[in-house]
């Protein structure tokens, strides 16, 4: 059995009608760190939420990896005014993960 941890990062104010802001961020996660499989989804309040896994050795590397390089897209993109605002990691095994 294989296990992976997956991150969720909250930023706010980054709303879904505002494509030119947040399509940027996705493309330069996808194109820098494509092998953690980053997505974006988006709450009606305005927020984004990017995810990533990895194989990390526990939650604590899990998380900081994460930040650090959503935190690098951001600035990648113009956009150091925004930053994570909360993290959530789990421990997903083999069993839990969905198919490619």
């Amino acid at each position: 059995m294989t296990v992976e941890h997956r991150t969720w990062l909250t930023i706010l104010n980054l709303p879904f009608d505002d494509e030119q802001a947040w399509e940027p961020i996705i493309t330069a996660l996808e194109r820098e760190h494509g092998e953690l499989g980053p997505t974006i989804s988006f709450e009606p309040d305005g927020s984004a939420t990017i995810v990533v896994a990895d194989d990390t050795p526990d939650a604590a590397h899990a998380a900081r990896g994460a930040v650090a390089v959503v935190i690098d897209a951001l600035r990648a993109v113009g956009r150091g005014d925004l930053y994570p605002t909360a993290v959530e990691v789990a421990l997903v095994s083999s069993d839990e993960l969905s198919p490619a």
